[in-house]
């Protein structure tokens, strides 16, 4: 099994990629992004948005569970 952890929080974005098989589980990938603190709270959402996206086209969502936790 793979798990997708989504972390979008006030300074950052983190993404984990878990992979779990009968006889162990580990951390495959582990990705973060500071969001800029100079900008409006809409261009952070924005800028997460975008990461999002950058990761997303690198990551086979296809065969994986995705957990979120937004604020």
């Amino acid at each position: 099994m793979r798990a997708l952890g989504i972390d979008i929080g006030e300074d950052s974005i983190k993404i984990a990629e878990v992979v779990q098989n009968k006889k162990s589980t580990y951390i495959q990938a582990v990705y973060e992004k500071k969001l800029s603190q100079q900008v409006t709270p809409h261009d952070r959402e924005i800028e997460a948005i975008e990461y999002i996206r950058q990761i997303a086209s690198t990551l086979d969502f296809s065969s994986a569970r995705v957990v979120m936790a937004i604020k």
